[in-house]
């Protein structure tokens, strides 16, 4: 029987990396049904109850080096994991995981990830000197690729794929509208999905919130401010709907599962999360994307989907006007992505088809 690890910024209650780590094991357990799964967690009791696997803290060394040692290979999955700009600490404690993986004789591979940005002198290096523990890099865009080739990191060892949550299980949209009703809002008028976060100075938080409350007026659609990781987001959401001077914030502490769900009724999103966009394009809604990191650059590519710019450089009559003309291209954005559905859920298990079969 294969055994495998799995590290992310999982258990941290952010509902675009649950939706990696739930796609990751049930394209696993497709593929391979008697495979056992081992997860590294800030939470592992509720990591464990909620996926049925084997989970251990994510900073408990001794426990990690007992999963890696019973492992037949540690994917590092998905997400941004190989950045600095959350802190300079996550480039060595994933390539730190990966060095010792390979210290213990498991090989490693990373799967469905975005990697940088890197503007840490420090992170550079140690990347650098790190990355050949890697075996193979399945990335999730093509920006993240070339980067690992200035960074020295064989191309012929580099896939590209897309994000793993794309494989997950399809949203549910009658049950989004079910959420939807048990959070006041109706379908007697279109509604508009919108996620964001804290960055930087915060300024977008306004900006955004004024003009999707001149939008919302004009078009006469609903608000519904949707929170992806609680203990950053719902401030900021509050702070935007304020602005806004209509709509509402999600206020329950949902599932990842239950916001794909959102998203897919509504009738339009506006997204800062990455997994906000992905979630929408799963459910074929039409998207706005609020750029702050390049792997919203990238996403919004990929899916075909326009961009309102980088937050930071962000005004009100800017963001107003790049929502009038999305909102015009809604009927052909819905279409393209109804089209990319299977190809998107074939990129994304490709990756993990070749963790199973051990190509690590």
């Amino acid at each position: 029987m294969k055994h495998l690890v799995v590290s992310g910024f999982y258990g941290a209650g952010n509902a675009g990396d649950e939706a990696i780590l739930d796609a990751l094991i049930i394209s696993i357990r497709k593929l391979a049904p008697d495979t056992a799964i081992t997860v590294l967690s800030f939470d592992p009791a509720g990591t464990a109850r909620q996926y049925g696997v084997e989970a251990v803290p994510r900073y408990n060394l001794r426990a990690i080096i007992a999963a890696l040692r019973q492992a037949d290979l540690l994917i590092s999955g998905g997400g941004g994991l190989l950045q600095d700009v959350t802190g300079p600490a996550s480039v060595p404690y994933y390539l730190g995981l990966a060095a010792l993986s390979r210290l213990v004789g498991t090989p490693v591979i990373i799967l469905g990830q975005s990697i940088g940005p890197l503007n840490r002198a420090a992170t550079r290096f140690l990347a650098r000197l790190l990355l050949p523990f890697i075996s193979q890099a399945v990335v999730r865009d093509k920006a993240s690729a070339v980067l690992l080739t200035e960074l020295g990191y064989p191309s012929d060892r580099i896939r590209v794929t897309v994000d793993l949550a794309l494989s997950g299980k399809e949203p549910n949209r009658e049950a989004g509208r079910s959420l939807l009703e048990a959070n006041g809002l109706n379908g007697n008028k279109p509604w508009i999905a919108v996620s964001l976060r804290p960055w930087g100075d915060n300024r977008h938080l306004a900006v955004s919130g004024r003009a999707l409350g001149r939008f919302a007026a004009v078009s006469g659609c609903g608000l519904l401010f949707v929170p992806f990781q609680a203990s950053q987001d719902r401030a900021a959401c509050l702070d935007a709907c304020r602005c806004a001077g209509m709509g509402q914030v999600l206020d329950e502490e949902v599932s990842s599962a239950d916001i794909k769900n959102i998203i897919s009724a509504a009738d339009f999103l506006v997204g800062m999360r990455f997994h906000s966009l992905v979630f929408a394009a799963m459910g074929a809604v039409p998207s706005l994307a609020l750029e702050y990191d390049p792997k919203i650059t990238a996403i919004a590519g990929q899916l075909g989907i326009p961009s309102a710019g980088m937050v930071s450089e962000l005004d009100e009559d800017t963001l107003l006007e790049a929502l009038k003309e999305a909102w015009k291209r809604k009927e052909e954005m819905v279409s393209r992505l109804e089209r990319l559905a299977l190809e998107f859920r074939y990129l994304a298990e490709a990756g993990v088809r070749e963790a199973v079969a051990g190509r690590g």
